[in-house]
C-alpha cells in the first residue's frame, strides 16, 4: 500500500462487484463508440511499409543523383582539357602578338625620335652658320660635319657650300652620291641658307637614320634577357618571291651563330615542315603569322617545338618574330585545367550539398506527414468523441456567461483539475488506455458537478471546471467531492480495474477578472501547491 500511495495508482485484481458497482462501471463507457472503418492496426502497418519503401526510393534517388553529378563533373573536367589547351594556345598567340607589336611600336618611336633629333640638329647648325663670316664657313663646316660623322649615336649629316662669286661647289662628308651642280642635290632632309654670296645646304638621308635605328635595335635585342623563356629574332627579306637567299638573319640573340646567314623557303625543320615558306606566305597574305615550328640550339642539338608569331615591318622589310616553347603553353594549359577542375568539383560539391539539403527537407516533410498520419490513426484507434468541449476557442463565450452570473450575485469558482501520474499510465499501458481513463474521468467529474456547472478539457491530461454556488464554502466542498468520487470510482480498462486520483487548484472569479488569464494563473499556482503537498488534494488561491 505504501508503494501504491507513492504512485497514486491503484491496480486491483478483478473481483466480483456488487450490482450497483457493475451498473455504474458498465454504463460509463457506453457514450463512446468505436470509430467505424477497417482495422486500424493493419492501416498502421500499411503506412509503415509505405514509408519504408518511400524512404528507400528517396535514398536511391539521392545516391543516383549524387553519382550522376560526380560522373558529369569528371566527364566535363576531362573534356575541358582540350578546350583549355586551345585557350592556352590562343593566350600564347595574344601574348606573342602583343610583344611583337610592342617591339614594332618601339622601332617606330625610335625612328621618329631620330628624325626629330636630325631636324633639331639641322636647325641648330643653320642658326650658327647665319652668324659666321664668309671666311669661316668652310672651316666650320669641315669640323662640324666630321664630328657628326664620327659620332655613332647621331645620324650622318652632309653639307654643300656654293660660292656664287667664284662659282665653286664644295661638299663636306663622305658621300656615296655625287652631284655636279648645287641644284641637283637630292636628300630626304635638307636645310638651305645664304650667307652673303654663299649658298649652304645641310642635308641627310632616311637610310642613314634607319641604319642608326637598326643598330640601336640590334644592341637592345642582343642584350635582352629571355627569363620568361621567350626570344626575339629579326630577318630581313631580300626577295618576296622566295627561293634561295630570300632573306637574311640579322638579329638572333639566342642563336648568335645564325646572324648573317641566308634563309631559304625550301628549308625544312625537324618535323619535315617548311616554316620559312609558310612564314613568307602568311606575311604576304595577312602581314602576320602564328605557327609552331622546331628549332636547334647553339650546339646544333634538336630542341623542342615552339610557337612563333611574326609580323612584317615594311619600312625596314624586317620580319620581327618572337618564339615561345610549346611546353610552356602545355604547362599553362595544365595549370588552367587544374584550376578549372577544382572549380568544377567545388561547384559539383555545392550542387550535391544543395540536392542533399533538398532531399533531407523533402524527407523531413514526408516524415512529418507520416507522423501526422500515425497520430490520426492513433486518435482514431479509440473512443471517437470527447464528452466535453475544449476550453480553447470558447474563452470569450465563457467570459460573457461568467460576467452575467457574477452580476446576478452568484459565486463562481474555477477549478484546474489534473490527473495524477497520468504520464506513468501513458508510459506503462499506452496512450490508448490513458485516453480511455481520461474520458471516463471526465464523465465522473461531469456527473459530480451536476448539470448547472461546466467542465472543459485543458491540455492533454487536465480539465477546467466553472462551478456556480451560493458561497465559497460550497465551492470548496464541491472540489473535495470531485476528488472523493474520482478516487473511489473504479475504471474498467482491458479487463482491469483502476483507481486514480486528481489534484485540484481553485480560485474565485471576481468582477475585476476581465478575462480568464488572471484566474487561470491563480489556479495554476494553486495546482502547483497541491502537487507539492502530495497530490490528491484541493488548494485554493484567492485574489
Amino acid at each position: 500500500k505504501q508503494i501504491y500511495d507513492e504512485l497514486h495508482l491503484y491496480r486491483h485484481v478483478p473481483r466480483k462487484l456488487s450490482i450497483v458497482e457493475q451498473k455504474k462501471i458498465h454504463t460509463l463507457p457506453l457514450v463512446f463508440k468505436q470509430r467505424s472503418g477497417g482495422n486500424i492496426g493493419e492501416n498502421m502497418k500499411v503506412y509503415k511499409r509505405s514509408f519504408f519503401f518511400t524512404a528507400m526510393l528517396w535514398l536511391f534517388l539521392l545516391v543516383a543523383t549524387i553519382n550522376t553529378i560526380t560522373f558529369l563533373a569528371y566527364t566535363i573536367s576531362d573534356h575541358t582539357h582540350d578546350m583549355l589547351t586551345a585557350v592556352a594556345v590562343k593566350d600564347t598567340r595574344q601574348q606573342l602578338k602583343a610583344m611583337v607589336n610592342s617591339e614594332i611600336a618601339r622601332i617606330d618611336q625610335k625612328r621618329k625620335a631620330a628624325v626629330e633629333l636630325l631636324r633639331s640638329e639641322l636647325n641648330i647648325l643653320s642658326a650658327q652658320l647665319q652668324h659666321l663670316p664668309v671666311e669661316q664657313l668652310d672651316f666650320f663646316l669641315r669640323a662640324t660635319i666630321s664630328e657628326y660623322q664620327a659620332d655613332k649615336n647621331t645620324p650622318q649629316l652632309f653639307a654643300a657650300l656654293y660660292n656664287t662669286d667664284s662659282d665653286s661647289l664644295t661638299f663636306y662628308g663622305r658621300q656615296n652620291k655625287q652631284f655636279d651642280r648645287y641644284e641637283e642635290i637630292q636628300a630626304d632632309f635638307r636645310k638651305e641658307l645664304s650667307v652673303k654670296q654663299c649658298h649652304i645646304m645641310l642635308y641627310a638621308y632616311q637610310e642613314d637614320v634607319d641604319l642608326l635605328v637598326k643598330q640601336q635595335i640590334y644592341n637592345e635585342l642582343a642584350s635582352a634577357d629571355d627569363t620568361d623563356n621567350t626570344h626575339f629574332w629579326v630577318n630581313q627579306i631580300l626577295n618576296f618571291k622566295g627561293g634561295e637567299r630570300y632573306a637574311i638573319r640579322i638579329i638572333s640573340p639566342r642563336l648568335k651563330t645564325s646572324e648573317g646567314t641566308y634563309l631559304s623557303t625550301g628549308e625544312q625543320d625537324l618535323s619535315g615542315n617548311f616554316p620559312y615558306r609558310t612564314e613568307l606566305e602568311g606575311l604576304l597574305e595577312d602581314g602576320e603569322l602564328f605557327q609552331s615550328r622546331h628549332f636547334k640550339n647553339d650546339m646544333g642539338d634538336a630542341a623542342a617545338a615552339e610557337y612563333e608569331y611574326a609580323k612584317l615591318y615594311k619600312p625596314f622589310q624586317w620580319v620581327v618574330a618572337v618564339g615561345k616553347p610549346v611546353q610552356d603553353t602545355v604547362h599553362y594549359a595544365d595549370a588552367l585545367f587544374r584550376c578549372g577542375s577544382k572549380y568544377i568539383r567545388r561547384l559539383a560539391a555545392i550542387h550535391t550539398a544543395v540536392i542533399i539539403s533538398i532531399f533531407v527537407l523533402a524527407f523531413a516533410g514526408l516524415t512529418v506527414l507520416f507522423l501526422r498520419a500515425l497520430r490520426r490513426l492513433r486518435k482514431a484507434d479509440g473512443p471517437q468523441n470527447w464528452p466535453i468541449d475544449a476550453l480553447h476557442g470558447n474563452e470569450q463565450m465563457l467570459c460573457d456567461s461568467c460576467s452575467a452570473a457574477l452580476k446576478k450575485g452568484r459565486t463562481l469558482s474555477l477549478f484546474l483539475i489534473d490527473v495524477d501520474n497520468m504520464h506513468r499510465i501513458d508510459r506503462r499501458y499506452g496512450r490508448k488506455m490513458a485516453q480511455t481513463i481520461l474520458k471516463q474521468t471526465a464523465l465522473c467529474i461531469q456527473e459530480t458537478i451536476g448539470v448547472g456547472n461546466r467542465i472543459y478539457s485543458w491540455g492533454d491530461d487536465s480539465f477546467v471546471v466553472i462551478a456556480s454556488e451560493e458561497n465559497g464554502a460550497e465551492c470548496s466542498l464541491l472540489a473535495n467531492k470531485i476528488i472523493r468520487n474520482v478516487g473511489l470510482t473504479p475504471y474498467l480498462v482491458s479487463d482491469e480495474y483502476f483507481h486514480i486520483t486528481v489534484s485540484i487548484g481553485g480560485t474565485l472569479l471576481t468582477n475585476s477578472d476581465i478575462d480568464l488569464t488572471q484566474p487561470m494563473t491563480r489556479a495554476e499556482h494553486a495546482l502547483k501547491r497541491a502537487k507539492e503537498q502530495g497530490k490528491n488534494c484541493y488548494v485554493e488561491e484567492l485574489q
